[in-house]
């Protein structure tokens, strides 16, 4: 996983290990102390995402919570997804969900598109 932010990658580091138990940190953080051409809503930090993981753009997926998250996956050619739970704004909202391939409101939203439902026990 790689996340690419406006923040810096130590500060979202930090957040990562503080939320997840046990502690957890993306593989890739392109943070906002990379040069300009490197930052959101540049599709640098996709691309490279991309080329580590060897990852057809088809085969991946951004979620983000504003457009410029929307703006760069579009111009890399990468399907988009909106986080819905981030922002309780009328504008956005309705924005995210008249532009984005998909909009989730909640994250379990999110984890029941990307992951594979359940098994049940026999």
């Amino acid at each position: 996983m790689a996340v690419i932010s406006h923040s810096e990658a130590g500060v979202i580091e930090g957040h990562y290990r503080s939320a997840a138990d046990p502690p957890f940190v993306p593989d890739l953080i392109f943070g906002w102390e990379r040069e300009a051409e490197k930052r959101k809503p540049s599709t640098w930090p996709v691309r490279e995402a991309l080329r580590r993981f060897e990852c057809p753009p088809d085969a991946a997926l951004v979620v983000d919570d504003l457009k410029p998250g929307l703006v760069m996956a579009r111009a890399a050619g990468v399907d988009f997804a909106a986080a819905g739970w981030s922002h309780r704004v009328a504008e956005i909202q309705e924005y995210m969900k008249a532009h984005a391939a998909a909009y989730c409101a909640t994250i379990d939203d999110l984890r029941m598109m990307i992951l594979p439902p359940p098994r049940e026990r026999a």
